[in-house]
């Protein structure tokens, strides 16, 4: 049996506060699409640290659970779930290790032109209830800070 690992850090880009139902079940959902290639037509075993997210995969038949379910687990019939599983979080090593590993040539690029973030900056400054000389001492105490 071979063995894959995917981590997904699920987080709403609006930072909209979503039902942990829903997220998780959504950020399972992606992984399975995304994977399907590999994965459809044989029997794989989802790890989730969301203990609520096992049985509403499992057990729960599709008329005892909300439409917004319903649709998640059709979405999903067509992969073969042998069983789900709850880990602890805190027993997730490899989700862990992935979440904290960064591609080694990853450029961030910025969302905002450097010259329009500057001027924002500049106007946020010049707004500042606080004297010029408070403000120097408050950019030499970060520019000493090493982080």
């Amino acid at each position: 049996m071979e063995t894959g690992y995917v981590h997904i850090q699920s987080t709403h880009p609006c930072g909209m506060q979503i039902c942990a139902n829903k997220e998780r079940g959504l950020a399972l959902t992606w992984a399975c699409e995304q994977f399907s290639d590999y994965i459809v037509g044989k029997s794989i075993i989802p790890e989730t640290d969301h203990k609520p997210l096992v049985p509403l995969l499992t057990t729960c038949t599709l008329d005892k659970v909300s439409p917004r379910v319903q649709r998640l687990r059709m979405r999903l019939m067509r992969f073969h779930f042998k069983e789900v599983n709850h880990v602890p979080r805190k027993e997730m090593y490899i989700a862990d290790a992935l979440s904290r590993m960064q591609a080694e040539n990853s450029n961030r690029m910025a969302t905002v032109p450097e010259e329009e973030m500057n001027i924002y900056v500049d106007s946020v400054l010049d707004s500042l209830p606080v004297s010029d000389v408070r403000l120097m001492g408050i950019k030499e105490a970060q520019d000493e800070d090493p982080v």
